[in-house]
């Protein structure tokens, strides 16, 4: 009975996000999801078999911001810890996984708002994309996301100051 519940126990999907901050004014980027007016979050996705969770950052920037190399026009400024979330029951990619392994990577936008391209990719995710600071991305984000959002926070006070 015991063995049973291990094997059939999903894994949680290894997962990375982006938090874009612009150096001027230190407001991050988040970006809202089609069709759901309101959802606002930053680009993430999961990690390919044999992918780095760099590669993995990059991709990803480049498919949902449609920033062209992506690694001239942003620089990694740190990483929080990886933290898991589970996914609601009854969501498409609740039938596969347990949740997620999200790491939230803080990195320094070195472009403009035109570089940003949201409807490049042939199955975009999101409409509209805004800068905000961080207490208001806080509480606009979606509430699952918000303590990795928190551990991101506090394990960069550097970057961030002591606001989490």
């Amino acid at each position: 009975m015991m063995g049973s519940a291990i094997t059939e126990r999903k894994p949680y999907r290894p997962n990375v996000g982006a938090i874009l901050r612009r150096p001027e004014d230190g407001k991050i980027l988040m970006a809202e999801r089609i069709g759901k007016p309101g959802s606002w979050q930053f680009p993430q996705g999961g990690i390919e078999d044999g992918e780095s969770k760099e590669e993995a950052l990059w991709r990803e920037i480049n498919e949902e911001l449609g920033l062209e190399e992506p690694e001239t026009l942003c620089t990694i400024l740190g990483a929080g810890p990886p933290t898991t979330y589970k996914f609601p029951k009854g969501t498409r990619m609740a039938k596969r996984w347990r949740g997620q392994r999200q790491t939230l990577f803080v990195l320094e936008f070195h472009g403009e708002d035109v570089d940003i391209h949201l409807d490049t990719f042939e199955q975009p995710e999101f409409e509209n994309f805004a800068w905000f600071n961080v207490e208001d991305a806080h509480e606009i984000m979606w509430p699952l996301k918000r303590r990795i959002f928190t551990k991101t926070l506090e394990a960069l006070p550097d970057i961030f100051g002591e606001r989490a």
